[in-house]
């Protein structure tokens, strides 16, 4: 932490900058992933608790990420620009823990990140939270605060028995092992005998991957998913629609012997892969440009299983008519578009619904 005394920064008191952000569809996200604990499959255990370490405390784990983004309404994306700005560093502004159970939450925070958070979890029913006062946190005792987290984290784990935590992030597929997150540094600290934890984490809880069922809860979409949708993803996605056509007109209009497919798809191609940086496992949706022959059904629904389609070249300097088949689609986000487009190498009007040669 800083050496210097803590101040909240007045942009901690600003309004959350979603217009349909809403009590009820925050705590509506939050029972969401509370019913994780009373809807088990048979045969798997009961789960106290739903863990959520923040920072480095978790390595960054991403899975711990994306639920703290979907609980906290993508508080790490959306201001990111205004917490880098504040002036405190990135390990104060991600210093939290989350532990979610049925009937209440309880977190840990610091005197600084506490008044940007209040905002969105201030109405969850139950909620709890293990913070030093402004007072007791003066900015030059690092030891005394790092005390009172691994404390804080003890006394929160001490009414669960077993764990669930959101280990892998979607699009991500990795075997999860209860040893992995001893290597976290607040499980490791847990460990320790000065605080009294009991030995180590995973010894004295029994931890279940519950990733899977959450990546399910975060695709449900609620007023603010459409919002989000709408102003950040959709705008994006329809650049790279109009920087395909472009390449199309470009073609056209330079009387190319050829209009590659290959080069007509490649930015819905890149914007779609960009998205995709570091992640394995992709499913869903996926972007394509079909011309004639390859518009088949056989091709289509390769294409709409999200296979791979080797690309192709359409000539224009025939004299038959043409017709393209195109689909963009959003990485991590239920956006798609899909059209089909014609060709004619002659001109031709439509007047009162008559076809003129």
């Amino acid at each position: 932490m800083s050496a210097r005394k803590l101040k909240i920064p007045s942009s901690a008191k600003r309004h959350i900058r979603l217009s349909q952000f809403s009590q009820f569809v925050s705590a509506s996200r939050l029972r969401h992933v509370q019913n994780i604990l009373t809807d088990r499959k048979a045969g798997l255990p009961d789960i106290d608790g739903i863990l959520c370490i923040a920072g480095i405390d978790s390595r960054y784990n991403e899975g711990m990420y994306e639920l703290l983004n979907y609980l906290l309404f993508g508080f790490f994306d959306i201001r990111k620009d205004e917490l880098e700005s504040s002036g405190f560093p990135e390990e104060i502004i991600d210093d939290m823990v989350i532990l979610i159970c049925q009937d209440h939450v309880q977190m840990y925070c610091n005197p600084v990140n506490y008044w940007y958070l209040l905002p969105y979890v201030s109405h969850w029913p139950g909620i709890q939270f293990h913070c030093l006062s402004d007072n007791q946190s003066d900015g030059e005792n690092d030891d005394a605060a790092e005390e009172f987290k691994i404390q804080s984290f003890i006394s929160m784990m001490s009414e669960c028995r077993v764990i669930g935590l959101p280990f892998t992030g979607q699009g991500h597929t990795s075997e999860f092992t209860p040893m992995e997150i001893e290597k976290w540094p607040l499980i490791q600290a847990f460990a320790l005998e000065d605080f009294g934890g009991g030995g180590f984490f995973t010894l004295k809880h029994e931890v279940v991957d519950i990733s899977s069922q959450l990546h399910h809860i975060q695709d449900f979409q609620d007023s603010v998913s459409v919002e989000l949708l709408l102003t950040d993803h959709y705008p994006l996605m329809s650049r790279q629609w109009s920087n395909m056509m472009q390449c199309v007109k470009i073609s056209l209009d330079s009387k190319c012997q050829a209009l590659s497919q290959k080069k007509i798809s490649e930015p819905l191609q890149s914007y779609f892969n960009h998205g995709f940086v570091g992640h394995k496992g992709k499913t869903g949706k996926i972007p394509f440009v079909l011309f004639n022959q390859d518009t088949d059904k056989k091709q289509l629904e390769r294409a709409l299983n999200g296979e791979a389609l080797e690309a192709s070249d359409l000539s224009l300097k025939t004299n038959d008519n043409h017709h393209m088949i195109c689909q963009a689609a959003s990485p991590h986000k239920p956006l798609v578009c899909a059209r089909t487009y014609f060709f004619c190498n002659q001109p031709y009007d439509i007047t009162k619904g008559e076809y003129k040669s």
